[in-house]
């Protein structure tokens, strides 16, 4: 029986444990996380904390309180990503009408290069000097795991370049490429030219993206109209592979066939010489820190959207995004989330056992394990609860309850 409180006292805090564990994986131990239910009560004019709206006095009518799921990824079992886990309820979350991501901890390191965003791509095109011949090669490479600072990175493009196999198209020696760095206006800067020696061909090149990944030269400050897009489907990482050309790959080859000093007039094909071209990347190569990272649960709620671009087109689907945390610290600080306004969710489960939450970065890649330190979040869910008992029955049943022990004696 719940006793009665005056305006402004707290109720007890309730408590629990609850369990982690990972997507197929079995649960952890119990004490791997922690839930608590924060209620403070009061009158409709004092009030504060867990209650929205004042406990009512009749029987039967509902209140608001909180409930909040403090979650720290050390207990997370450590075979697993603790990026992508689930974390299972002892005692369910039952009548949660909306929820929020409360805040969000963790220090500002990790990786900015990992498997999934750590390749680029280019296609070299040669007219033979002789026989008019057009041949398009293809080329891949991949900077190790890791973090880079702007000046890093173009070291490691150019050590992975240098270590190409199959770069030159036949006994012509290779194109001499490199990437370099400006540490006063932090832009990339592709160079390329053609040897002097050997048998000197009519050589150009195009940068790519493939607007299906997240791993090219629009990442680290080459825009769209500096790059062509093309499928990675045919290359092959560290090695040359020659291609037979599709769409605008293939105009350009075309174009190359019947001009041999063809010049595109969109420049993102460049044609190489000896002296040497350049490709002065449009925008700053910001990949020294990252913008920040999507929290998404797999909860019923679909108040959110989210932009993909689909068979050309731009479009808003619905998501199970929680929150952007913005990452608005430098590296090596903390990052320490905690919106004034807070993002409620309506939620659509009368009972919830589990939770799913996956981190992925801005291009809504699931994170490695190595691009997340540890960290500690909070969920809040506002739940609907029902008074059992009328505060007038209950002070009644008190005040016969303190009759009973404190008898008046009769004179």
């Amino acid at each position: 029986m719940r006793p009665v409180f005056g305006p402004g006292s707290f109720l007890p805090s309730g408590g629990g444990e609850i369990r982690t564990q990972t997507s197929g994986a079995s649960p952890l131990n119990i004490n791997s996380a922690q839930i608590h239910a924060e209620q403070l009560a009061g009158s409709q004019g004092r009030y504060s904390g867990g209650y929205q709206h004042a406990p009512p006095s009749a029987v039967g009518e509902t209140y608001t309180t909180q409930k909040h799921i403090h979650i720290n990824s050390k207990h997370i079992n450590f075979r697993d990503n603790k990026a992508d886990f689930e974390v299972g309820l002892i005692t369910p979350i039952r009548n949660a009408r909306r929820m929020c991501l409360r805040s969000f901890s963790t220090p500002n390191t990790g990786h900015n290069f990992v498997e999934g965003a750590n390749h680029f791509r280019w296609v070299e095109i040669q007219r033979h000097g002789t026989t008019g011949a057009v041949l398009a090669k293809g080329f891949s490479i991949s900077i190790p795991s890791g973090y880079f600072t702007g000046a890093q990175f173009a070291s490691a493009f150019n050590a992975q370049v240098n270590a190409l196999t199959n770069h030159p198209f036949n006994a012509e020696g290779a194109p001499i490429l490199s990437l370099s760095y400006s540490s006063a206006t932090y832009h990339l800067t592709f160079n390329a030219r053609v040897p002097t020696t050997g048998a000197v061909q009519n050589k150009w090149i195009v940068l790519l993206r493939d607007d299906n990944q997240t791993d090219d030269f629009h990442r680290v400050g080459f825009e769209a109209n500096q790059t062509l897009s093309y499928p990675s489907g045919a290359f092959r990482d560290g090695e040359g592979v020659l291609l037979t050309p599709e769409g605008d790959l293939q105009a350009y080859a075309s174009a190359i066939a019947n001009d041999a000093s063809y010049v595109d007039p969109t420049e993102r094909l460049q044609r190489m010489n000896t002296s040497g071209i350049s490709i002065y990347g449009a925008l700053e190569s910001l990949i020294e820190n990252r913008m920040g990272f999507y929290i998404t649960t797999n909860l019923s709620i679909n108040d959110v959207y989210e932009t993909h671009r689909r068979l050309g087109k731009n479009l808003a689907e619905q998501t199970n995004i929680l929150s952007w945390v913005i990452n608005d610290t430098s590296r090596y600080s903390y990052l320490h989330y905690e919106p004034n306004n807070k993002q409620y969710h309506t939620l659509h489960q009368d009972s919830i056992n589990s939770i799913k939450l996956t981190i992925r970065d801005e291009y809504g890649r699931v994170l490695e394990a190595s691009e997340l330190r540890d960290f500690v979040l909070t969920l809040e869910f506002e739940v609907e609860e029902t008074t059992p008992y009328s505060k007038d029955f209950l002070q009644r049943r008190y005040a016969d309850a303190y009759t009973s022990a404190h008898p008046t004696r009769v004179r």
